[in-house]
């Protein structure tokens, strides 16, 4: 038995070190968005749908030696893929579809080992219930689980933050080795056991069936799986799969796509799986289902404050509401299990589920939903599937599994009532969803609305706003934050607007670099100035003849919409001289700076926000000292700091330390004529008579004497250090005074009535 426990805790922990691990790796190649992740799994569901088919076809077609022989044949060539780590050759040009280019890049890199592993699962358990036939198989589930949790919780908290990532993947692939040798241990011992033995393997009953035993006879004996079986189980599989996705997606949109966001979901969906699975007793309808219905209750609240809601708050709404559904839908899941002899078959239909939630959610959903309506269709699948199955077990044949004394008067209409209700509940409950993604549609169809679309990098607004009939301002918005905005105005319709004001660090810094060209005589060369970040293309409007601009833009959408719907880039005196390249910025900085050289920028400002979330693969020391290569003797890097949750200016004002250049935090705040916004920028720049010339002007903000000495690598970043808690202390507060006044103002109805 040991020998079969510690082969699939192994290949569970490695199974679940290697997917953040190889998302890590590949998540500055691609955008750093939230759909690197979400991808990744996709590829991992897949992987493991494959290892599962393998499973179940050789515990049902080949001999026991056969198995053995097999395994050690592919477990040998898995070696020659060994270190996993992906090659450079595989960084996207910036055109392609990053999705299918994602899916190839992981098949050619972890694809084979990868597989090894997924297989473990399923056929260490049939293995050992051939060799052991009165042992529970079903228990290793949960030590799989088990793994894959300490796995996924030890990649944020030990892994990442001491392991460099080359480091990382050798030592990873040592793990795979000894995996290699537990593996071959565990199948040698099929050769001790008979043909006989292992044509006709035996067990106990499923849990659903009240955790009896059956005998041998009566196990072997039991009816083959039906198609219904099939779809029940595939069921409750692709519905807690797609809200984990959904969740993932949700949380990292608004933040940061970062390691503890994806392993966050992915440990709560696993915690489920062991909760279910490990013990029988464990899941109780009675306190998990209303745990769903207050979960929904609260994902509909999460939905309507939106962005109001702070960080934490938001983490742990979404986490808690993920939790409830996957724990339903994986509860019943284990009540629906078969007898030991079908679970290749089981564990195949399961991971057929969790590979269509991730189709889905990454491929289906993106082309069919022009907003993120994919975590409310999750939702009220998990609750659906969830009270459905319940009701299934509750009335359906051998399953059924009355209450004591359900055939006294009284308590059979208990029994009744308590259906009932779980029916009228979850029908409330799925209105209330309904009727919350019909308004979010209606809000997409509104006449305001000139635009929308939506890909792999998010969705994309534009609103235009009208005074009786009269536009008045076109607005930009990318998720749910104003990404850009122009005034219909002749007069005003080219002047640079939102956060890219003349009250802004940008107006400041560009015209601070006119006056040095200006002083120096060499204004007749004009500005070059690179953006990160094309947005409406605002910044343009600061243009001059013999200036020269280049953007850097991950999304095509966004051009197209800059070109289109926006005059900022068509009306700029430097329209001349305006290039748009289409790719990660990095990327194509990079290359530029090995290929051809520095592009000496004059201005680079760094503005490459998708929705609220940060690129973080922007903001590292690695990242930052491209930038400064890539910087004239006199040139400001400016980087946008706003953030409704993090204090990115500590960020940036210690790598500026490292660096030794100066620092500077400006701020300004937004006006009355819908043209300015509020924003924060750091201006970074080594050039004295420019620092002496902003300390001059005094617009900037003196930095505080202690702050983090936090510094992003692309090894590690952490966000807690510089999390803003403030926030979510005074949201707490503002919604505990609305309850009070709330109490007060019925207590002084009922003292009137």
């Amino acid at each position: 038995m040991i020998r079969y426990a510690a082969t699939i805790f192994l290949s569970a922990f490695l199974l679940f070190q290697v997917q953040p691990m190889i998302a890590k790796f590949i998540l500055p190649w691609f955008g750093g968005t939230s759909s690197v992740w979400t991808t990744c799994m996709l590829f991992f569901q897949f992987a493991l749908l494959l290892g599962y088919c393998y499973s179940h076809f050789v515990a049902r077609h080949l001999t026991s030696k056969q198995q053995w022989i097999l395994h050690a044949t592919l477990l040998a060539m898995a070696l020659f893929f060994l270190p996993v780590q992906p090659s450079d050759t595989w960084k996207p040009v910036g055109t392609e579809d990053p999705t299918w280019r994602m899916l190839l890049l992981l098949t050619a890199s972890i694809g084979f080992p990868f597989f090894l592993l997924s297989t473990t699962g399923p056929l260490i358990q049939s293995w050992q219930s051939r060799t052991h036939p009165s042992k529970s198989a079903y228990r290793l589930f949960a030590v799989s689980n088990f793994g894959s949790l300490l796995g996924l919780l030890g990649y944020p908290f030990l892994v990442e933050p001491y392991l460099r990532l080359g480091n990382q993947s050798l030592f990873w692939s040592i793990g795979f080795g000894l995996f290699a040798v537990l593996s071959l241990w565990s199948g040698w011992q099929l050769f001790g056991v008979s043909t006989e033995e292992t044509d006709a393997p035996t067990d106990k009953l499923s849990n659903e069936q009240s955790d009896s035993q059956l005998s041998n006879a009566d196990q072997t004996a039991s009816p083959a799986p039906s198609i219904r079986n099939g779809i029940v189980w595939t069921l409750l599989a692709f519905a807690p799969s797609a809200m984990l996705l959904a969740t993932t997606n949700q949380m990292c949109q608004e933040v940061a796509s970062v390691p503890f966001l994806w392993v966050l979901p992915l440990a709560l969906y696993l915690l489920t799986f062991i909760i279910c699975f490990e013990n029988p007793r464990w899941y109780k309808r009675a306190f998990f289902f209303p745990l769903l219905f207050v979960a929904t209750l609260i994902a509909l609240g999460l939905m309507q404050d939106g962005t109001a809601v702070p960080l934490p708050l938001q983490v742990a709404g979404y986490a808690l509401v993920m939790f409830a559904c996957c724990l339903s839908c994986h509860g019943e899941l284990a009540r629906a299990k078969p007898a030991e002899k079908d679970l290749t078959l089981f564990y195949l239909m399961v991971s057929v589920g969790g590979a269509l939630g991730g189709i889905f959610v990454v491929i289906i959903a993106p082309r069919i939903f022009e907003a993120y309506f994919e975590f409310h269709v999750s939702l009220a699948l998990c609750l659906s599937l969830s009270v459905v199955s319940f009701l299934v077990f509750r009335y359906s044949g051998a399953q059924t599994k009355q209450p004591a004394g359900a055939n006294s008067f009284s308590n059979l209409s208990w029994y009744m009532m308590l259906n009932w209700t779980t029916i009228l509940i979850s029908m409330i409950l799925l209105g209330l969803l309904a009727t919350k993604a019909i308004k979010e549609q209606m809000t997409l169809n509104k006449k305001s609305i000139v635009y929308r679309t939506r890909n792999s990098y998010g969705t994309l607004f534009v609103r235009e706003y009208s005074n009786n009939g009269v536009p008045t301002v076109r607005h930009l918005v990318n998720g749910r934050i104003k990404h850009g905005s122009q005034l219909a105005d002749p007069q005003f319709k080219n002047s640079p607007t939102s956060y890219y004001s003349p009250t802004s660090a940008i107006g400041v810094a560009i015209g601070q670099l006119r006056i040095l060209n200006n002083s120096d005589g060499s204004d007749a060369t004009g500005l070059r100035v690179g953006v990160v970040g094309l947005g409406t293309g605002t910044i343009a409007a600061w243009g001059e003849a013999g200036d020269s601009f280049k953007f850097y833009e991950i999304n095509p959408a966004v051009e197209l919409v800059a070109r289109k719907y926006f005059s900022y880039l068509s009306g700029s005196r430097a329209k001349e001289d305006i290039e748009v390249t289409i790719g990660d910025a990095r990327i194509q900085i990079e290359r530029h700076l090995d290929e051809v050289g520095s592009e000496e920028f004059d201005l680079l400002a760094i503005d490459a926000f998708s929705s609220d979330a940060i690129p973080m693969h922007l903001l590292t020391r690695e990242c930052f000292g491209l930038y400064l290569d890539n910087l004239s003797d006199k040139g400001i890097l400016a980087i946008h700091v706003s953030n409704r949750y993090l204090n990115l200016g500590t960020i940036v004002h210690n790598l500026s330390n490292e660096a030794n250049y100066s620092s500077f935090l400006i701020s300004n705040d937004k006006d009355n004529s819908n043209s300015t916004d509020a924003a924060s920028w750091v201006l970074v720049l080594n050039n004295q008579k420019l620092v002496d010339m902003i300390e001059q002007e005094g617009k900037h903000t003196l930095w505080p004497e202690s702050m983090p000495a936090t510094v992003w690598t692309d090894d590690f970043g952490s966000l807690t250090e510089v999390m803003d808690f403030s926030k979510t202390a005074r949201f707490a507060r503002k919604k505990w005074e609305l309850f009070l006044n709330w109490v007060t103002q019925s207590n002084e109805d009922d003292t009137q009535d």
